[in-house]
């Protein structure tokens, strides 16, 4: 299947970046541990996507049901470990280093999936790199920057990129809830062991609690994670792991709508250094 890149189908994914760049707000206002967040994102997804992908699941095979739920461990594992490196570092960090897909992308993209990777293309991957460190170096403190945390965070990035690439090849076959549905699953069991494991069993103290969860995993199930699944199959896999390094900057400007946290003159450069590398990724891809 040729996917052309339509700026439609890039406007979409950035919209759902948008919703993805909320994690770190929803994780640090809800009180609960950051395991059991995950846990629950997962979980009460089920029954948001079950009326939307009912009739289709009789239509899966065994072997498609296993590696949808291999793409839920990489989500589970992804959350889990992003969610803790929240304790460690910063909330920019995280971001940051769980967003650095294309070391995992763009490789297996090209030896596993003969996607052409253009000289042009690398020097976008470059700049934008550039261009996210540069706005990160701004938030960079010596209490915040945890190396432990980070290194949490880059290991959460490489099991992202597991299940960007399972969806991206079965979003194919199948419907983005279908994927999301049957990956959620899969990410229930992986966060649920780990939380009691790390945290024991935990349940939502109060009402408030439990809506604040519904809605996070609405937000980040539905709108975030169902639409880029979506136009995982209409992008090059190689540009969407670029375009997913938007999200640190998206996060910056919600910290500034949310908390009022203002951008200085290096997160303004770094802002606009990484417009010019994902434009340069776009127009090669």
């Amino acid at each position: 299947m040729e996917r052309k890149n339509e700026t439609k189908y890039i406007f979409l994914l950035l919209l759902a970046i948008c919703f993805l760049a909320s994690a770190g707000i929803w994780v640090r206002s809800i009180t609960l541990p950051p395991i059991s967040i995950g846990f629950y994102r997962m979980l009460l997804t089920l029954p948001l996507l079950l009326p939307l992908v009912y009739k289709e699941l009789p239509k899966l095979k065994f072997k498609d049901v296993i590696v949808l739920l291999l793409a839920g461990f990489f989500l589970g594992m992804d959350l889990l470990l992003w969610n803790v490196s929240f304790l460690h570092t910063s909330i920019a960090n995280a971001t940051l280093f769980v967003n650095l897909t294309f070391l995992t992308i763009v490789p297996v993209s090209y030896f596993a999936f003969k996607e052409e990777i253009k000289k042009s293309f690398i020097a976008g991957v470059l700049i934008t790199l550039l261009g996210v460190i540069i706005l990160m170096s701004g938030k960079i403190n010596s209490a915040e920057n945890g190396i432990y945390g980070n290194f949490l965070a880059l290991l959460a990035s490489s099991f992202y990129a597991g299940f960007l690439l399972i969806s991206y090849k079965t979003r194919e076959k199948f419907g983005p809830m279908t994927i999301i549905f049957i990956a959620s699953i899969g990410g229930a069991v992986t966060l649920f062991l780990g939380m009691l494991l790390k945290e024991g069993m935990v349940v939502p103290p109060n009402s408030f609690s439990l809506v604040q969860l519904i809605i996070y995993s609405f937000v980040m199930q539905l709108l975030g994670q169902g639409t880029m699944s979506y136009c995982l199959g209409k992008l090059s896999a190689s540009l969407t792991s670029v375009l997913v390094l938007a999200q640190p900057i998206i996060a910056a400007f919600l910290a500034f709508i949310l908390f009022h946290e203002t951008l200085n003159l290096i997160e303004i450069i770094g802002v606009l250094i990484t417009l010019v590398g994902i434009w340069q990724a776009k127009r090669s891809s």
